[in-house]
């Protein structure tokens, strides 16, 4: 794996981390971590190191929106994912707006690096 991919992953995964420190006072039945898992495998898409999306990225954005059901839990997956991609490098919005409706699912917002999570 390119070394720039490695790098963009491991930041992603710090990020998500820092997040889920800082956002863990809400009462949320999903985490950072959650969130981390089911979408991991999207960055080489988003990012534009692969064609396609893998079938793992649209596996975890699946489950990512069965697992968040309720008001809280959108926002949680949200928060995670903007502070994930706002420190992307080579991040391209057009893939990343696009991957819920490649994977089949509808979201309440537009991912993006601006995206409001207090829907």
């Amino acid at each position: 794996m390119d070394r720039v991919v490695v790098l963009q992953l491991l930041a992603m995964l710090s990020l998500v981390m820092v997040a889920s420190e800082l956002h863990g006072h809400v009462d949320a039945a999903i985490t950072c971590a959650d969130v981390t898992r089911s979408a991991s495998s999207c960055t080489l898409y988003v990012t534009g190191a692969v064609a396609g999306a893998p079938a793992t990225c649209c596996a975890g954005i699946k489950n990512l929106n069965s697992m968040a059901t309720t008001r809280v839990d959108r926002q949680t997956v949200c928060v995670c994912i903007k502070a994930s991609i706002q420190k992307m490098k080579n991040l391209h919005p057009d893939r990343l707006s696009g991957l819920p409706h490649l994977c089949g699912v509808a979201i309440p917002y537009q991912l993006s690096p601006t995206m409001d999570c207090s829907r």
